[in-house]
């Protein structure tokens, strides 16, 4: 067998593996008598596999809960976004503009949000600040952004340009 697909074979077995594991929970393994192995990974499945498995990469949100204070780290929510980019196949800051919640429903766990009120854009404002984001342009606006005259000042100036005021 070419090692190409030896690695392939390797891959696939491996990406199984994962998969069942990220649907297991704490009742899965219980009834098959395996908390004692995650006692000293504070009864967290992700925790205990990326201890046990450290050459592979876990993905904390696919499994049924993610470890305590995972997403208060915003490394962790970093993180999550860019994978979600991959996953949405978003490529461009135009892309983000399309985000909504139910894609983060879709997608893992959305309980991230709550550090940003609800709201996508704000997320996005937060974890990519590097971008000028239009807010105007998100179906959901962070609470507030109204009130900002740099918003405002934005959204006539889009208006200006797409209506061919001048």
């Amino acid at each position: 067998m070419a090692p190409e697909a030896l690695a392939a074979a390797a891959q696939h077995h491996i990406d199984h593996f994962q998969s069942i594991l990220y649907a297991s929970s704490l009742k899965d393994i219980r009834e098959a008598g395996g908390m004692w192995c995650l006692l000293p990974y504070r009864s967290s499945l992700c925790l205990t596999l990326g201890t046990l498995y450290p050459s592979l990469e876990w993905l904390p949100w696919k499994f049924n809960s993610v470890p305590r204070g995972f997403w208060d780290d915003k490394s962790n929510r970093l993180r999550y976004l860019l994978w979600l980019q991959k996953e949405l196949g978003f490529s461009s800051r135009e892309d983000w503009y399309s985000l909504k919640k139910s894609h983060l429903l879709g997608h893992g766990h959305f309980m991230f949000l709550k550090y940003y009120n609800g709201a996508p854009a704000q997320m996005l404002v937060d974890l990519l600040p590097d971008e000028q984001w239009d807010l105007h342009r998100f179906s959901y606006t962070p609470q507030g952004s109204w009130r900002k005259p740099s918003t405002v000042s934005a959204f006539l100036s889009f208006l200006e340009e797409e209506l061919a005021i001048a």
